[in-house]
């Protein structure tokens, strides 16, 4: 078989399992929410930040225990959030004993878990994780049913002729890499397929000559065009 067909054979094999399984397959690879849920394990939100404030008062109004909120910024150590304090990372363990943080942030996961890891945080919630488990407490329209999405009835087929239509190698893995996070919520599945290339700008996609002409015809600060 060619690279090609091995790959789709894999994307095949990612796809067969009914509607919900992927869910299961998720539950099982993180730390259970039950004790949390229950009040018995206390928890600690990070970064402190709109998301996280949002998701305190929830989880207070659910019993849960929630002992503040702790952030990699100095400026915010020993203020309060809605009567709770934010503390710094080397607290966190003394706050709750258990090491169990709660992150309500959608970029950084890799970088951010990796951090706080490093703190000696044993229980680590990414906000994908959240965002499935607790979807009315961990708002995220960056992952609002996207892990659902490929697995629904009817998607399948719509993924496979996707992978046929992809005219590189490249472009195919990182297709099988998005159903393989999809699955387990790896993010090291993710930052595997970064681009080395400037966004925009791949060589391997496209190729300017010295007589073209470039309109940035965005609605930002021409930060695209000061790359190019």
């Amino acid at each position: 078989m060619s690279r090609t067909e091995l790959l789709r054979a894999e994307l095949q094999r990612l796809l067969d399992p009914p509607f919900g399984a992927h869910r299961q397959t998720i539950l099982s690879s993180h730390p259970p929410l039950d004790k949390i849920l229950s009040g018995e394990c206390p928890v600690l939100i990070y970064p402190a930040a709109r998301m996280a404030s949002a998701a305190a008062a929830r989880l207070q109004s659910r019993g849960v225990d929630v002992r503040g909120f702790s952030d990699k910024n100095s400026a915010r150590w020993g203020q309060t959030i809605n009567g709770l304090p934010v503390v710094p990372p080397t607290e966190i363990l003394t706050f709750v004993p258990g090491g169990a943080v709660l992150v309500a942030s959608s970029l950084y996961d890799s970088v951010i878990r990796e951090f706080l890891t490093g703190c000696g945080c044993t229980r680590i919630y990414s906000m994908p994780f959240l965002n499935l488990s607790l979807p009315e407490v961990f708002c995220s329209r960056e992952y609002f049913q996207a892990t659902q999405a490929p697995f629904h009835p009817g998607a399948r087929e719509s993924i496979l002729q996707l992978f046929d239509l992809l005219a590189d190698h490249a472009s195919r893995q990182v297709l099988v890499s998005k159903i393989r996070y999809y699955l387990t919520l790896d993010k090291s599945l993710l930052d595997s397929i970064q681009s080395s290339q400037p966004i925009y700008f791949d060589p391997e996609v496209v190729s300017l000559g010295a007589d073209e002409s470039v309109v940035d015809g965005g609605a930002f600060n021409g930060d695209t065009l000061s790359h190019f």
